[in-house]
């Protein structure tokens, strides 16, 4: 697994990855989420998130500058996906009703976005991946000393 860089300069920086002017316009994207969107399933039988619900999850996590809530309007989603507002609206309810989201509709405003069931999700399927190591560790070390 990839270590975040623990400093801006440096052949791991942001600006050594990307450019100086890009790393000024940069969002922290977990690498785990990245690599194990598409094995998230609410059931055993679903299809896995799709790139579209990835990358509006991508967008809400641009407008997520510290613990509070994301609150983009769904026009502002659209424009940035290139997509409509009604396509922005199937995507996120694809993403309720698979329980990767949540949001309040506010009165007049746009909604407030709760990201952590995504997070909750990621972290069982972390956890299961651990389990799985640790059970394959144990079976390789008996197969080794039988």
């Amino acid at each position: 697994m990839m270590s975040p860089p623990k400093n801006r300069e440096g052949p791991h920086s942001v600006e050594a990855r990307w450019t100086q002017r890009l790393a000024t316009q940069f969002v922290p994207i977990s690498t785990y989420f990245l690599l194990n969107y598409h094995r998230l399933k609410p059931h055993d039988n679903a299809k896995g998130m799709s790139n579209s619900e990835a990358m509006l999850l991508i967008q809400l996590i641009v407008h997520k500058w510290g613990a509070a809530r994301p609150y983009p309007s769904q026009e502002t989603l659209a424009t940035r996906m290139g997509v409509s507002s009604r396509r922005i609206r199937q995507i996120l309810k694809s993403l309720k009703d698979t329980g990767y989201l949540a949001w309040d509709q506010r009165a007049y405003n746009s909604n407030m976005y709760d990201l952590t069931p995504l997070y909750d999700a990621l972290e069982r399927l972390m956890d299961e991946d651990e389990s799985m190591n640790e059970l394959v560790d144990t079976l390789i070390s008996k197969e080794v000393t039988s």
